[in-house]
């Protein structure tokens, strides 16, 4: 009996030591990769300088004075550029935070084009591209530059990105980033163990050396207003949550590059608690999630809780009021009936309107259910099956 536990405990060992010995395997080689893709990425030629700079209009959209705001702005104003810059800075609040510091700046560069937008409209619920239609509306210049509020950059900052923005065929330019913690310890623990270093940047840079990435990253795109135009301009994601990789998809769609300038910028970490590093991480999660929503097949595959759905929609409806109705893109949603009927009769308590995808084979009892109200978008069925048409 003894000699057959150890023989078991052995074998166990054995396979747990496999186990582990695969794990590293597997991260060594996806280390040596990352080396190899950083190697690549740092090595692309840059673009050829067009026979005249265009002026830019450089868009910052504010909210709140964030850490090291000032400094991060001031590294705009020492670009070695050779065309004109134009400096639009917006809040949707009059009592913003962020407002003094724009003023200061407008006093101490009296010789930059500085501006100050100060504009509460809403365009969509995504309250970051209202802010930007509203200053877009006195950017004078060809070329525009939307660029977060807590990213630094270098001084050949904007000839890296109208380079080849300036190339035939090249709809959007963008930049990955770095992230420099803002000081304490989880800063430190967001920038580098989880969220960029350890992460972002090798998953990314050896998916762009694969040719698997197309990312379109929020913290630069520039774009000319031509091609703003050609998409339906900021308005066309002002809906969206991840209006950057909405922009990148639209410039796709109407056949027109997106291209990753081989530089980073400095995106500044500021969490002071391991809860601001969870509310990162959670905000990081469910963009992501948002932007990758369909399901495959009709099978089960990453079913929230009837909770979690009515909680998020309960908040969505306190926080964007002027929303008038919510729709569930899953084209499997009504494929757990109980869970689609249970949604419905907490979306009635609500008094939200709503609509969502369904299959042509839901019951009619379901149609019809007590307690609810909702609109349905129909999706095409396969012939001779009851998985959408485009599975």
């Amino acid at each position: 009996m003894t000699d057959g536990l150890e023989q078991i405990g052995a074998l166990a060992a054995a396979w747990v030591s496999l186990l582990f010995i695969a794990a590293s395997v597997f991260g060594s080689i996806c280390a040596l990769g990352a080396a190899w893709a950083a190697r690549w990425f740092v090595r692309q030629a840059a673009a050829a300088s067009p026979p005249r700079w265009p002026d830019v209009s450089i868009l910052k959209p504010l909210h709140g004075a964030e850490a090291q705001l000032s400094e991060n702005i001031e590294t705009y104003f020492h670009q070695d550029y050779p065309g004109k810059i134009q400096f639009v800075f917006g809040v949707q609040d009059p009592d913003d935070r962020a407002i003094p510091v724009v003023k200061s700046l407008i006093e101490r560069y009296p010789q930059l084009e500085l501006h100050l937008v100060v504009n509460g409209a809403a365009h969509g619920v995504n309250r970051k591209v209202s802010n930007l239609i509203n200053m877009g509306q006195v950017a004078r210049h060809p070329f525009i530059v939307m660029a977060d509020s807590d990213v630094a950059v270098g001084p050949n900052y904007l000839r890296m990105l109208v380079g080849p923005l300036a190339q035939p065929g090249v709809g959007v330019v963008t930049c990955l980033y770095r992230g420099p913690p803002s000081g304490g310890f989880w800063s430190h623990l967001s920038s580098i163990a989880v969220a960029v270093h350890d992460h972002f940047l090798p998953g990314t840079i050896l998916g762009l050396a694969l040719g698997l990435a197309r990312p379109s990253v929020g913290a630069t795109m520039a774009l000319s207003q031509e091609t703003l135009t050609a998409i339906g301009g900021l308005k066309a994601v002002a809906k969206q949550l991840a209006d950057d990789y909405a922009i990148g998809k639209a410039g796709r769609q109407a056949g027109l590059r997106i291209v990753v300038s081989p530089m980073l910028v400095a995106h500044t970490f500021e969490e002071k608690s391991l809860s601001d590093v969870i509310r990162h991480e959670l905000r990081c999660a469910r963009t992501i999630f948002s932007v990758d929503t369909q399901t495959v097949g009709g099978h089960r595959y990453r079913t929230r809780s009837v909770g979690h759905v009515i909680e998020e929609i309960a908040y969505a409806k306190k926080a964007f009021p002027e929303v008038k109705e919510f729709f569930l893109d899953d084209d499997t949603f009504t494929d757990d009936l109980p869970r689609a009927e249970a949604i419905a009769r907490e979306f009635g308590k609500l008094g939200v309107t709503w609509s969502c995808d369904a299959k042509a084979n839901v019951p009619r009892a379901t149609l019809e259910g007590d307690g609810h109200s909702l609109r349905l978008q129909p999706v095409p069925l396969c012939e001779g099956g009851d998985r959408p048409a485009h599975c």
